[in-house]
């Protein structure tokens, strides 16, 4: 039972990091709900589905480490190539939107040009 509640722990932790911390998502008084100002794409559904779907690849390592707790009985190789699959997916998606609040934040802060605007006028 322990190890039940500090797994999902873990990953609920894991997910909202990813979420919060890497991609800049539930950004305090945003216009864009859970979400940050600035988005790249115009489908807000794309982020919300991206949210999730990090949630439930995140949990599927769980089934990993201890297949028979949770009931599946398939062949370990199958298991294991599998949730190996859905990994590489969950990380390409993590690697985008990772790489896409990097973006928004570098330009923002003006940290992707070599020319910073002074706050006074040049003659």
């Amino acid at each position: 039972v322990v190890w039940i509640i500090v797994s999902i722990a873990v990953t609920i932790y894991a997910t909202f990091w990813d979420i919060y911390m890497d991609w800049g998502f539930f950004q305090q008084g945003s216009k864009n709900r859970f979400l940050r100002d600035e988005l790249v794409f115009p489908y807000k559904s794309l982020y919300y589905f991206a949210m999730g779907s990090d949630l439930l690849l995140r949990a599927a390592w769980l089934l990993n480490i201890s297949p028979s707790l949770w009931g599946i009985f398939f062949d370990n190789r199958i298991v294991a190539f599998t949730l190996a699959v859905l990994e590489i997916l969950r990380r390409f998606q993590w690697n985008f939107f990772r790489m896409e609040n990097e973006h928004v934040n570098n330009c923002g802060m003006f940290r992707a040009i070599r020319e910073i605007p002074l706050p006074f006028a040049v003659d």
